[in-house]
């Protein structure tokens, strides 16, 4: 009979841990994408936070890690340059849309725009040196956007509680 007792409590609490540890927290979820791309003016890659827009699209709120050509990079905010939207569509053949996002370049101080036309991604930017100018956009010779792999809160509560569990479990038995 304890055998079966002792069956419910841990089922219960697998069922019930899951439910619990969503629900402590609060606020959106952050989804992260690894992007890089690379073009003759240079190339660049970044983790890039984002909240979930439903069906489909993201919202990139930040970049961790990024950089272009070496020199770290800064997300700008919606509307920053060039009518970008930040958004992410991932699991889309084009994946941006023709706001696309916008970044600086924090050594050089020069704005980007990454954004798709036509089924082709480009590069613009607000500098007047080289091929980078503003409304003209160069082709990228690639744009990649992987998930990125995260451990979301919950999951990390739930085998958090279910190794104390079994901690417990082991050092009563030895005990006993």
């Amino acid at each position: 009979m304890q055998r079966m007792t002792r069956a419910l409590v841990v089922l219960s609490a697998l069922i019930i841990l899951p439910l619990a540890a969503q629900k402590a927290y609060a606020g959106p979820v952050s989804t992260y994408f690894d992007i890089s791309w690379s073009s003759t003016y240079g190339n660049g890659s970044g983790i890039f936070a984002t909240t979930d827009e439903g069906g489909g699209t993201f919202l990139m709120t930040t970049i961790m890690g990024g950089g272009q050509a070496g020199d770290p990079i800064q997300l700008l905010a919606v509307n920053g340059y060039s009518g970008n939207d930040n958004l992410l569509f991932p699991f889309q053949t084009g994946m941006l849309d023709s706001g696309g996002f916008s970044f600086v370049n924090e050594l050089t101080n020069i704005d980007y725009n990454i954004y798709y036309n036509g089924g082709v991604a480009y590069l613009e930017c607000d500098s007047t040196g080289g091929t980078c100018f503003v409304g003209q956009g160069i082709k990228l010779n690639s744009f990649t956007v992987t998930p990125y792999p995260v451990a979301e809160p919950g999951g990390i509560a739930v085998l958090s509680s279910g190794l104390i569990g079994l901690f417990a479990f082991v050092r009563r038995k030895r005990l006993v």
